[in-house]
């Protein structure tokens, strides 16, 4: 019974997934049609039950439970039907949702933005500068974003011969989030809105960075690069011990690439960490050990550390017979 109504079937399906789908899938969706009325009628005491104690049975509930899913999905990975890239993508939609703003934001000291009273021209120069398509702009300081200038209102306004007056004249209203705000709940927010950014703000209502609708993707499919973006990865394995990183790699990245386990506590990248061990702003050259991994800072900017070398402790020696 064991191989006839469950291995066996299971075997066949997954060797001929889009053929057995076909096949399957009219009378399932003819079945689930018949069976409606009966799961409501199923439903509705379970909801008068409910209603009591404040809860009631969701028509909008997933059939499947998130483990279940992934457990088809490593199924899939042992018998070879799905690739690495889809399985990566698989379970990047699983953390999706249990990832924040915070850890995929382009932080507050990285962000290029322009004063609200700099001339147009001021405008014009980061643009071409830098290459983004919009470009918050602030007042005095960026934790009072006044809005966003879209690239696409600039060339419409210098084809109309209306391309004069001061960065403001061009903004568009800013979007704002808070830091701890889920990508899930962000990303159907920023559709709807149909937004491509928003300005991040920390529990005091400061600015802490900003997210694009293509930082959320890459959360998803992985890094997308176009003709301008930089090459270099954020982590270069030198060898199975060195490893030269980014300062603004997340720890939980670090740890996933390298195999080691820091902690992610306090701080969510790894320059933070150093920063946080060592105590004070540290110069170039500067080293920290922490249970048996040691942390070199190679590079600074200002009070930024920008690249890390990471070095792995040895492995012990195999005893000798």
């Amino acid at each position: 019974v064991l191989i006839l109504a469950e291995i066996a079937p299971r075997t066949i399906a997954a060797r001929h997934a889009d053929r057995v789908a076909v096949w399957v899938a009219p009378p399932l969706r003819a079945l689930a049609w018949l069976l409606t009325p009966v799961v409501r009628a199923v439903a509705l005491p379970a909801n008068l039950l409910a209603r009591p104690f404040g809860g009631h049975v969701r028509r909008d509930a997933p059939m499947v439970a998130q483990e279940e899913l992934q457990l088809l999905v490593r199924m899939g990975e042992e018998q070879g039907v799905l690739e690495q890239d889809e399985r990566e993508m698989i379970h990047s939609i699983f953390q999706f949702g249990d990832t924040v703003v915070r850890e995929v934001m382009t932080p507050r000291i990285d962000m290029v933005g322009v004063e609200a009273d700099a001339p147009v021209e001021t405008l014009l120069d980061v643009v071409r500068e830098h290459g983004y398509s919009r470009i918050p702009v602030y007042h005095e300081t960026v934790d009072q974003i006044v809005g966003v200038v879209h690239v696409k209102d600039l060339l419409t306004a210098s084809r109309d011969g209306r391309l004069r007056g001061v960065a403001r004249d061009f903004a568009r209203p800013a979007f704002f989030v808070p830091d701890s705000k889920r990508l899930d709940d962000l990303f159907r927010e920023m559709r709807r809105k149909r937004v491509h950014m928003a300005i991040v703000v920390d529990e005091y209502g400061g600015t802490a960075g900003l997210v694009t609708i293509e930082d959320l993707l890459e959360e998803i499919v992985g890094p997308i690069q176009d003709e301008y973006d930089a090459e270099e990865p954020p982590i270069r394995v030198v060898d199975e011990r060195v490893a030269l990183v980014d300062g603004r790699v997340h720890l939980e990245e670090v740890n996933a690439a390298l195999g080691l386990h820091l902690p992610a506590g306090e701080v969510d990248s790894l320059g933070g960490f150093v920063y946080t061990l060592l105590g004070h702003v540290p110069a170039q050259g500067e080293r920290v050990t922490y249970d048996g991994v040691e942390l070199a800072v190679e590079r600074v900017d200002g009070n930024r550390i920008t690249l890390v070398k990471v070095t792995k402790a040895e492995p012990a020696p195999t005893p000798q017979d």
